[in-house]
């Protein structure tokens, strides 16, 4: 296989026989990790007391009482979400969070301002 130099990284050059059997297997484990992550997550905000829509996308989208405030508080945490107020038909209270392992520092970091 050839590869391509780039700095110290190496990318290598693929065909699509040899990507193949390892996409579909990677997609697998990938959406049935997420949908076990995102119920856990999606456990967790609710038990926070707060509203979690209902949904299989690899983000959460949720409500909290001043949307600006969590997310700058997050921010000061080194977790980032996306303020929605942007979004057609969204009020500006909610906020959505990549599922991700880490989603109990994300809790966590609620906490202190929701309890």
């Amino acid at each position: 296989m050839a590869g391509f130099g780039v700095g110290a990284a190496r990318l290598e050059k693929l065909t699509y026989s040899d990507t193949r059997g390892a996409g579909v297997l990677h997609t697998g484990l990938l959406l049935g990790g997420l949908a076990e992550l995102r119920a856990a997550m999606t456990a967790g905000l609710a038990g926070l007391g707060l509203s979690v829509v209902a949904g299989d996308a690899p983000f959460v989208l949720f409500t909290v009482p001043d949307a600006e405030l969590m997310r700058k508080h997050l921010e000061s945490k080194g977790i980032a979400v996306r303020r929605c107020d942007t979004f057609v038909g969204l009020p500006d209270n909610y906020l959505r969070a990549a599922v991700r392992p880490e989603w109990p520092a994300l809790i966590d970091a609620m906490t202190e301002v929701l309890l």
